[in-house]
């Protein structure tokens, strides 16, 4: 009974397997291929005839095999390469669903439809079952669809979509990936040419090293993460042919050869640029290893993070966890330490006391941590020449891992100062040693005011009886009436702009530090002869700032009746130190305009109604200075130069003269600048408002 079972067994599998069952037949009446097994395809050949233009691979066939990979998934190859697999996948759907058009009865001629030298040929290996499809001539009906005969099965026409899949050349199913690797299985990567020559591998701490000065210096992780991002970008758009790629290549005066190493396999080479023939947004890519060599064209934005130099990939952060990623921060020096962990969503002090940190306190002193950077990285040398023999001051940061609870800290030791008066630090993770500006190595240093309340001023914007500001250019003095509205007390003569002056009082009365940076003025910040004053009178008191010297963020600054020095951040500074001053001076209620001339021009009814409307809500960005013109504004030769007839119909018409200076960007708006007669500043305006004037010309 066994061997009549083995036996029967090999039967069905030698014989029967071979034959279309019915329930198949049944099954796939209306398709072209009786029967489709997928998972035993194991060979599709496609034929062209010779000197035929479908497709490129003329009389050669495209041969598209199934292997088993190590893993014993299964893979397709085109000719021996390892295609593009939804490529295949998709011809693979295409011969499955595959139904004609219409079914002949054979009575038709063989050799009128084109079938005894078919143009293509399709054949399909399935186990052991085996398909020939030949595509014939063109077919009347319908448009683009062509005469097939599938051997054994009978006559057909079968559609143009059809057609056009099994037409396509074989780059087509070719692979597109050009670097066989994911960058998780990279143990070196080696970049040469554009941007010099750069080595990288695998740091002890598990991330990625630059060698520099024989050391192994940690990358900057968003700049490295470009380069490895590119890596995925060098894919095949389209296929060149190896020797004009070459050529391509030898001409190129920005190229990289991109070696990469695997802790596992053989390495591979690349060369990368110059344009790519016919398709100017690529770039030619030549895989030179492993075998095969393949050409192609692959994206150009994958070149540039390929050429970047080495100065601009090496870390000089001294932290590279990032705010979110940091669960604890400490800091030592001497007997002074500073400890603060994450609490929930906010943050606990455990030393010098134990207390509840604002949120977003914990979070500006965790940010302002990660964003401290070095001037530049030195090169090794005796750690007392650097003041690092005896640290003055140890800063690490933790983050807690995840559902393993390892935890990755990174520790900063900071050095007195140094014969040469510069401030080092050592990065424990490489070794690497940083130049530090004096407010850089301050913030590592355990400090009261490292946790103090962002808030410098925080009062009543309503209660706001008088703002002075003097800076630079900017001397002006409000004064809130009874009524509640700010005029603007000096310069006189000006209008005050409601919205500006509110503005003006919302970021003085409610002032916050971009960060806290020393305890007092140690004379390095630019107090003792500040850039900018500001005082506010509440009620009965008065509240002055004092603005030092420009740093990163903002400009250092100080509240003259508190200790500690803090930066005032740019917006901040920009918001107080702009003139208050009416921006609507040349806007007009259209129904007072009588008349408007251009130049010498005056304007017809038609030009006027649409100089009437632009000018009805011609607001200005702002004032840029008070007094006359200055010689750079090009009002010597405006470019535009307006007079208005204004008034009531039954009032004496007034004259209104207007004149665009030169084009400027002012606060990163295109702007225009414009004066208006008795007015005496000169004011910004959206190039994108005055344009339409300047088309009436």
């Amino acid at each position: 009974m066994a061997a009549l079972v083995v036996a029967l067994g090999g039967y069905l599998y030698l014989v029967d397997s071979g034959r279309v069952t019915t329930g198949e037949a049944d099954a796939r009446k209306r398709n072209l291929f009786k029967a489709y097994r997928r998972a035993e395809i194991s060979e599709i050949v496609v034929e062209a005839r010779p000197g035929d233009s479908s497709g490129s691979q003329k009389d050669e066939p495209i041969r598209i095999t199934r292997r088993p990979d190590d893993a014993g998934d299964s893979l397709y190859y085109v000719d021996g390469e390892l295609a593009d697999q939804p490529a295949v996948d998709k011809l693979l759907a295409v011969l499955e669903f595959a139904t004609p058009e219409r079914r002949l009865d054979g009575a038709e001629s063989r050799h009128d439809m084109g079938l005894d030298a078919p143009r293509l040929r399709v054949t399909l290996a399935m186990g052991t079952l085996k398909y020939r499809l030949d595509i014939g001539g063109e077919a009347p009906l319908p448009p683009g669809a062509a005469y097939a005969e599938v051997q054994g099965e009978g006559l057909s026409v079968v559609a143009r979509d059809l057609v056009t899949e099994l037409s396509l050349p074989r780059d087509a199913y070719r692979g597109r990936t050009l670097i066989p690797y994911l960058s998780s299985t990279l143990a070196e990567i080696s970049l040469d040419g554009a941007g010099g020559p750069r080595h990288f591998v695998k740091g002890p701490w598990g991330g990625w090293a630059a060698l520099s000065n024989d050391q192994k210096v940690r990358v900057d992780r968003d700049a490295f993460d470009r380069v490895l991002a590119s890596l995925a970008d060098v894919r095949a758009e389209s296929f060149v042919a190896q020797a004009e790629a070459e050529q391509v290549l030898a001409q190129a005066e920005n190229k990289v050869r991109l070696t990469l190493v695997p802790t596992q396999g053989a390495r591979a080479v690349l060369d990368i640029g110059g344009a790519c023939p016919g398709h100017s947004d690529d770039v030619v890519t030549v895989r030179v290893e492993p075998p095969p060599k393949k050409a192609a064209c692959v994206p150009r934005g994958a070149l540039d993070p390929l050429s970047s130099p080495l100065d601009q990939l090496v870390d000089r952060h001294l932290f590279s966890l990032r705010t979110d990623e940091t669960e604890q921060i400490a800091l030592s020096s001497g007997d002074k330490k500073l400890e603060l962990a994450r609490l929930g969503t906010g943050w606990h002090l455990r030393a010098p006391t134990e207390s509840t940190v604002d949120n977003d306190v914990g979070q500006g002193f965790a940010r302002r941590l990660h964003d401290l950077v070095g001037e530049e990285i030195v090169p090794p040398s005796a750690p007392d020449k650097l003041g690092l023999a005896t640290p003055r001051a140890t800063a690490t940061l933790t983050k807690t891992g995840g559902g393993d609870g390892e935890a990755s800290i990174e520790s900063i030791e900071l050095g007195t100062k140094a014969a040469d008066g510069a401030c080092y630090a050592r990065r424990l993770v490489d070794g690497a040693v940083l130049r530090l500006t004096p407010e850089s190595a301050e913030a590592l240093v355990p400090s009261s005011f490292s946790l103090r309340s962002l808030k410098v001023i925080e009062e009543p914007a309503a209660q706001v009886r008088r703002i002075a500001v003097d800076a630079g250019d900017v001397h002006q003095v409000l004064r809130r009436s009874a009524s509640g509205e700010f005029t603007m007390e000096e310069p006189k003569g000006l209008t005050t702009d409601a919205g500006l002056a509110s503005q003006l009082t919302e970021a003085l009365s409610s002032l916050r530090a971009e960060r806290w940076v020393a305890d007092a003025d140690d004379g390095s910040y630019g107090l003792a002869e500040p850039r900018a004053k500001y005082e506010l009178e509440v009620g009965d008191h008065k509240i002055r700032v004092e603005v030092g010297r420009a740093t990163a963020g903002g400009a250092f600054a100080r509240r003259t009746d508190q200790p500690g020095v803090f930066v005032l951040p740019h917006a901040s500074g920009r918001t107080i130190e702009s003139w208050a001053v009416d921006r609507s001076y040349f806007m007009f209620d259209p129904k007072s305009v009588r008349e408007v001339r251009l130049g010498d021009a005056v304007l017809a009814a038609e030009r006027l109604e649409t100089a009437k409307s632009i000018l009805s809500s011609a607001h200005t960005e702002g004032v840029v200075h008070l007094g006359g013109p200055h010689k750079d504004e090009g009002f010597d030769k405006p470019l535009l130069k307006l007079w208005l007839q204004t008034g009531a119909p039954d009032s004496a018409p007034v004259t209104v003269k207007i004149a665009v200076g030169r084009g400027d960007v002012w606060r990163e708006t295109s702007v225009f600048y414009i004066r208006r007669e008795g007015v005496e500043a000169t004011f910004a305006i959206a190039q994108s408002t005055v344009r339409p004037l300047l088309d009436l010309k």
